[in-house]
Parts: structure tokens; C-alpha cells; sequence
């Protein structure tokens, strides 16, 4: 298998665009930003992609809970100091570049918060889609065996 680049284009703050590539990271570099994510937001981040629901094929395709999702989140954001969370953004954004440019996340998402997000979230499903889309498919799954338990008992006790 080789290292995956993507491109997807975002929109700033002021309706322009700009092309955003990024190559996956290599699995030693995956596996250590997976584990400073679980260890930042262990349980909520499970609750999180298990309420992942949705009919594409990636985190942006979802439909979130923003609750739940905002859980998640807020415990990331306070698990870190802001050297650590400035840290991590630029971790995730190492492999990444913006409109054929090397990030430099001081210019380029400066006053562009949303963007920001936006391309680690692109980051993260790159890295980790099949892991999102597994989630999903088991929770959809889940859904589906309780709805069909509860109509089964439902049946039974409308027959009694």
C-alpha cells in the first residue's frame, strides 16, 4: 500500500479558495497522534464516532451529534495547554499544504478559526477513515438491531 495524498478545497473567512493537499502519515506517526488524542479524550471520543451517522463515506459526510461531538471536543481543548493544542494542530498539519504552499500556521489561519477546523478534520479523516467509517457502520448496525428488536417485541406484544 502506498501513502495516500488528498485535495480538498476550503473556503476562508472572506469567500476565498484555496486548495488544500495532504499526504497520510506514515503508521508510526498515526498511531502516535492517535494515542494523544485517546488519551485526551478517551471515552468521549468513543461516544463521539459512534454517534457518527450518515450515508457518505467520511467525518465530513457524518451527521454528528454537536453535543456529543462538542463534549469531545471541549475535553480535547482542556486536556491540552495552549503551547500543547498549538502543538498538535501543527502536528496534524505537517503532512499538509495550502495552495501548493508549506503551511505556516501563523499566516495562514490567522482570524480563520473555521478553516482551521475545517482542514483538521480533513487531516483526521485521511488518516483515520477507516476507522471513522467503521464506527459508523457499527453504530448505524446497532441502530438497526435495536429497531428490529423493539419492533419484534412490540409484534410479540401485540399479538398476546
Amino acid at each position: 500500500m502506498a501513502i495516500k495524498n488528498e485535495v480538498r478545497n476550503f473556503t476562508d473567512s472572506e469567500g476565498e479558495a484555496h486548495s488544500v493537499s495532504s499526504y497520510q502519515f506514515q503508521i508510526s506517526e498515526a498511531l502516535e497522534v492517535w494515542k494523544i488524542l485517546a488519551d485526551a479524550i478517551g471515552p468521549s471520543m468513543a461516544t463521539a464516532f459512534a454517534s457518527l451517522k450518515g450515508d457518505g463515506d467520511g467525518l465530513l459526510d457524518a451527521n454528528v451529534d454537536a453535543v456529543v461531538l462538542g463534549d469531545a471536543v471541549r475535553q480535547l481543548l482542556a486536556s491540552q495547554t495552549p503551547k500543547g493544542l498549538v502543538e498538535l494542530s501543527q502536528r496534524l498539519l505537517k503532512t499538509s499544504k495550502i495552495d501548493g504552499k508549506e503551511i505556516v500556521f501563523e499566516i495562514n489561519f490567522s482570524g480563520e478559526m473555521l478553516m482551521l477546523f475545517e482542514v483538521l478534520a480533513f487531516v483526521l479523516e485521511l488518516n483515520y477513515k477507516d476507522f471513522f467509517v467503521g464506527l459508523m457502520r457499527k453504530a448505524q448496525a446497532s441502530e438497526l438491531a435495536t429497531k428490529m428488536a423493539t419492533a419484534k417485541l412490540s409484534a410479540s406484544d401485540s399479538s398476546d
